[in-house]
């Protein structure tokens, strides 16, 4: 897989081997598939002591919080969808750079989901991942590194 920065700020993934464009595929949704585990992580209480600004929080910041991540999971979506197959089965990758940010929104926002989802502790994402790949858990743990692979990539490449 090639990672490259394109002249106009965007960016090229090339060579995607078959499961990682299905992770990609996959990526604009997790949040959404484990919404009950990643709320309290992505849509946190303001407060535990005062009852009116938790509810405050929750009435007027957190559903412009939900819009603006919606709307960076429907950018990414786009994205995704002109994924173009080479000859090899290997996928290419475009993203303008007007879509940066919203790349790095939906890459963070399926990273905590899936840390949520299965109860990672900080000492296994901290581990080196080893195979086999045997358990949906196995699973969401390549997962979390490969987007955490791609937000480092996009990060760092934007310098």
């Amino acid at each position: 897989m090639n990672f490259r920065r394109l002249r106009n700020g965007g960016f090229e993934l090339r060579a995607i081997p078959e499961p990682f464009v299905g992770m990609l595929g996959e990526l604009p949704d997790v949040p959404e598939r484990h919404s009950e585990a990643a709320d309290a992580r992505l849509y946190p209480s303001p407060s535990d002591r005062h009852d009116d600004l938790a509810e405050d929080w929750k009435d007027h910041v957190e559903p412009e919080l939900r819009r603006l991540f919606s709307e960076a999971r429907d950018l990414v979506r786009r994205d995704i969808a002109s994924i173009k197959a080479t000859p090899k089965a290997h996928g290419t990758l475009r993203v303008p750079p007007e879509n940066l940010e919203a790349w790095m929104h939906a890459l963070t926002q399926a990273r905590l989901a899936l840390a949520e989802a299965h109860a990672f502790t900080e000492a296994e994402l901290s581990a080196p991942l080893d195979g086999p790949w045997n358990s949906p858990r196995d699973i969401a743990r390549l997962q979390m590194d490969f987007y955490a692979a791609l937000l480092e990539w996009i990060v760092s490449s934007a310098k």
